[in-house]
């Protein structure tokens, strides 16, 4: 699988194949995500690549990076409509139930309450800046690796070039003798 690819199956699972709707979500241009699943079908920037992994926290950046493994970290948030989190989806869907648990509330369990809502925002965010870490080095890692196998084609290219030039010498060397005798032959 391509990125091209994987980019168009990000963009049909989160954005029902609306690649206007997906770049507005990860807050890119169209025409940059057009540069990507279109005919031209260019790689991404790491901002594209880093912005896409920051709005869609359960995309493994492995597999959007690299093709490697399952599209989603763990199973059950594959079937999120369009990146929302879970609490966040209850709460939108149940709003006057969540409030009037809140009315009833007192301080300290509306304190508690918060606290447990940050401690997991934190981890979140602690695990999406992992996430982004690893893919920051995987993209380092790949560029390197790309690098390395661009001197090593280089040196191929060189060894290449040297073998044909000598081929070329001594096709000229068996090739003048044999002209020569030809024309001694008929003069």
């Amino acid at each position: 699988m391509t990125i091209k690819d994987r980019f168009d199956f990000l963009i049909n699972h989160y954005a029902h194949g609306n690649k206007r709707a997906f770049s507005g979500m990860i807050e890119v241009s169209p025409s940059v995500i057009e540069n990507i699943v279109g005919t031209r079908g260019g790689n991404p920037s790491f901002e594209v690549l880093q912005k896409t992994l920051c709005a869609f926290e359960h995309v493994s950046p492995k597999w959007l990076v690299a093709g490697q493994g399952e599209a989603f970290m763990e199973e059950k948030y594959s079937d999120l409509p369009v990146g929302v989190d879970v609490e966040l989806q209850t709460f939108k869907s149940l709003p006057s139930e969540k409030n009037k648990v809140a009315k009833n509330m007192t301080n300290d369990e509306r304190i508690d309450a918060l606290i447990r809502q940050n401690d997991a925002l934190t981890e979140t965010n602690a695990k999406l800046a992992q996430s982004v870490q690893d893919a920051i080095k995987m993209t380092h890692d790949t560029i390197a690796a790309n690098q390395r196998q661009g001197e090593a084609n280089q040196e191929i290219m060189k060894q290449l070039l040297f073998i044909l030039e000598d081929s070329k010498k001594n096709l000229r060397a068996e090739v003048v003798p044999d002209v020569a005798a030809r024309r001694t032959a008929h003069g």
